[in-house]
């Protein structure tokens, strides 16, 4: 039955990442319905294996740590929101993700279950990215059955309203099937086998960077292009790789690098951001800010007033759209949902409290994820830990210009990918794993389950 009730957790898995990034990336409740009803489908199982079957093996991971007491303080903020709807909502997203994460962590260890995710991710990936060349070729601004309006003419999202999520999504998979590319060896696998998987994955790479070029996001760009040598250099470090072949690769990268900023419309739209004066003098301004983020950096400034008064605990969660009027400049009458900086939104809605929870689990992601680069059993292992490290890597330098941890698609493949390195204890080995004892499996079964009810009750 375990095996069983396994394979069928990986199953919903898959299908609740693939749902959730498809429609729309879960932010429309009424049409994101298959979403969350797979996530719910998804906790239910893992809350039968708990109580079902008799022996039941358990990880300890120090991840688990912030990510439960960011999980708690989130819901005693709920509890003193002054905007109950707002506040629910994004309690049950960070719940979802939480329990998503505690799912992987503790049942996802095998290699076939990250070969799996990554499949799966690498596959939707590429439908996405075709779809976005669609709308990129023929300047279409429908989104499957719904318009997304006229502000992203001529770029592509995919399956998401805003190119910059997609532009997110994507440069989470780029990284994992860049790590995987780079660090796993395998000498025991047939030529043919290695030669057709590690063509599958650079065509796959290849549909990933044409998505990300559709979606003219600069914060993916910018993500993409600071986390590749990043990645070269711990593969080096870690000796995944040869000086040597990290050289070649970071000239590669440099020599493609240089060739796409030869695009006119790439350079374009870089400029409709940045001036940069190559012959500026001392004590003038290299690199000037304009157009694009200056709305942006407008909200930045409005958003980090808010946090000066209200430090150490925020605004409440949910409410960054409507506490921000008051403190919003003069000459900016526009009224945005979030702060398109994620970092300052949590900083507002969670003060310094917020913050420092989700700082440490992210600290202990890299500590652990680190640990599994230098000294796992495997390649496969080393492989996907330097790949997660990347994909995270990325997405936390674009959630300083976006706001992609706020959509629920986003957030449940970060959620994922963290469950994964946890997964695997420190260094990789099994013998981390634990037998849960009969009562506390029991309740923590029926605890699951409660959730789950609750959360489709609550959602709706």
């Amino acid at each position: 039955m375990k095996t069983v009730l396994n394979f069928l957790l990986l199953g919903l898995l898959v299908l609740c990442l693939g749902t959730g990034v498809t429609l729309f990336g879960g932010v429309l409740l009424e049409h994101a319905l298959p979403f969350y009803g797979a996530a719910a489908a998804l906790l239910t199982v893992w809350g039968l294996k708990w109580i079902l079957c008799r022996r039941v093996s358990g990880l300890w991971s120090p991840l688990h740590i912030p990510v439960i007491l960011f999980l708690g303080y989130a819901l005693l903020r709920y509890l003193g929101s002054p905007v109950e709807h707002d506040s629910r909502i994004d309690l049950f997203q960070i719940g979802l993700a939480a329990l998503v994460y505690f799912l992987v962590s503790q049942n996802l260890h095998r290699p076939r279950d990250r070969a799996t995710v990554l499949c799966a991710l690498a596959v939707i990936a590429i439908a996405e990215a075709v779809y976005g060349l669609w709308q990129f070729k023929t300047g279409s601004d429908q989104v499957l059955w719904l318009n997304r309006g006229i502000d992203y003419q001529g770029r592509g999202s995919g399956t998401y309203f805003c190119p910059n999520h997609l532009a997110g999504f994507l440069e989470m998979v780029l990284g994992l099937l860049a790590g995987w590319l780079i660090a796993y060896r395998d000498p025991d696998a047939p030529l043919q086998s290695v030669v057709l998987r590690r063509l599958g994955a650079v065509t796959a790479l290849a549909f990933i960077v044409l998505g990300l070029f559709t979606t003219a996001s600069r914060g993916g760009w910018i993500a993409i292009i600071a986390t590749i040598p990043l990645m070269l250099l711990l593969a080096e470090a870690t000796r995944t790789i040869s000086s040597r072949a990290a050289i070649v690769a970071f000239v590669v990268f440099v020599s493609v690098a240089g060739g796409l900023w030869g695009v006119p419309g790439i350079r374009a739209r870089i400029g409709e951001a940045f001036d940069f004066d190559l012959q500026y003098r001392l004590g003038e301004q290299p690199v000037e800010v304009k157009g694009g983020f200056t709305g942006r950096t407008a909200m930045w400034r409005s958003t980090l007033r808010l946090i000066a008064d209200y430090p150490a605990f925020g605004t409440g969660p949910g409410t960054w759209q409507w506490t921000q009027l008051k403190y919003r400049l003069p000459d900016t009458q526009i009224r945005p949902q979030y702060a398109h900086n994620d970092v300052l939104q949590l900083a507002a809605e969670y003060g310094v409290t917020g913050l420092v929870l989700i700082l440490a689990v992210f600290v202990g992601f890299y500590w652990q994820a680190i640990q599994l680069a230098r000294s796992a059993l495997t390649s496969e292992q080393r492989a996907f830990a330097i790949g997660a490290l990347s994909a995270i890597t990325a997405i936390l330098i674009h959630s300083f210009v976006d706001f992609n941890f706020h959509i629920p698609a986003n957030a449940l493949v970060v959620a994922t990918i963290l469950g994964l390195i946890a997964a695997q204890g420190r260094g990789g080995e099994s013998s981390d794993r634990s037998r849960v004892p009969l009562l506390i499996k029991t309740v923590v079964g029926i605890v699951v389950i409660a959730l789950a009810a609750t959360g489709a009750w609550a959602g709706g």
